[in-house]
């Protein structure tokens, strides 16, 4: 992962996503030092793409990340909400407790709508 001078991740070089329809399930707001929200969180789904044979692809959980005062997005309910993303994909991975290593999926979001 790429890092400014100022220690903040440079987006510059991520896969570049646009109007991902995602399912939101869940929000979080995070926030400063100063008890000023600075991130909102969107915990989501995309549903898998329909295969010839009429099966369906394995889905996959992603966090949409919504840097504020640089991520176009309405202060509104996402909760349960279909919404269209603009972002940068990133992809990461994590050892679960059980051992085995995990992707985790991101987007660092430029501009969230409700689809």
């Amino acid at each position: 992962m790429a890092w400014n001078q100022n220690h903040e991740v440079d987006f510059k070089d991520r896969n570049k996503v646009q109007n991902w329809y995602l399912k939101v399930f869940e929000v979080k707001f995070l926030k400063d030092n100063h008890g000023n929200t600075n991130w909102i969180l969107l915990n989501a789904s995309k549903s898998g793409a329909k295969k010839q044979d009429g099966t369906y692809a394995k889905g996959m959980y992603v966090t949409v990340r919504c840097k504020v005062g640089e991520c176009e997005i309405e202060d509104m309910e996402y909760t349960n909400e279909n919404v269209l993303v603009d972002g940068s994909f990133s992809v990461s991975e994590y050892i679960a407790k059980d051992g085995t290593v995990r992707p985790t999926y991101s987007i660092f979001a430029s501009k969230v709508v409700k689809a």
